[in-house]
């Protein structure tokens, strides 16, 4: 179990090998791509024909605008295996984060020692958080709705954000669906 600054996720470290030259960093600097979760763009290294993310990356960028109070139900089912980053990966998402990013992606020398990890694990956990919490602040606000019958102006607020987080939840529910999740857990 690592505990992050808001998180308590179980993951599994893995050691990577250890560069093999000049042609492997040549190669792991051409071997990345941009990934979008909710928005947001990532830079992904590939490993055997996967896509990794960053680990710092994905606790400043994505999680760390959730409370930390998610349910072990979710923890457990969405575990997200940490594995170190070789040092030409380190160095591309140095050479991203300084030359393309302008440091918006946190500003730190990622080294072997930071982890990654799969970009697939790094969704489901994210759209399970996120749909979490859609359904956190929709029962709030139906609760606001019920206690502003008499304040018009409040109501009318309540009912249109209560209007919006629905469509944010269904978004949600759609981006897990294509991801191919069970949604059971989504009705925590």
């Amino acid at each position: 179990m690592i505990k992050n600054q808001n998180f308590q996720t179980a993951t599994k470290t893995t050691v990577s090998t250890p560069s093999a030259g000049p042609e492997t960093l040549i190669s792991t600097l051409s071997a990345w791509d941009w990934v979008t979760i909710d928005g947001l763009q990532l830079p992904a290294v590939s490993r055997n024909q996967e896509r990794y993310v960053a680990v710092h990356m994905v606790q400043l960028k994505l999680l760390s605008k959730f409370p930390s109070d998610i349910p072990s139900e979710i923890t457990r089912k969405f575990t997200m295996a940490s594995f170190k980053m070789s040092v030409a990966e380190a160095w591309t998402f140095n050479s991203i984060n300084a030359v393309i990013r302008k440091f918006d992606l946190g500003c730190q020398l990622f080294t072997a020692d930071d982890e990654l990890v799969k970009l697939n694990d790094v969704q489901m956990f994210y759209w399970n958080v996120k749909l979490l919490n859609l359904n956190r602040v929709n029962r709030e606000y139906e609760k606001a709705i019920l206690e502003a019958e008499n304040n018009i102006q409040l109501l009318a607020t309540a009912m249109q954000l209560k209007e919006q987080v629905e469509r944010d939840i269904q978004t949600v529910r759609a981006e897990l669906g294509r991801l191919g999740a069970n949604l059971d857990l989504a009705k925590i």
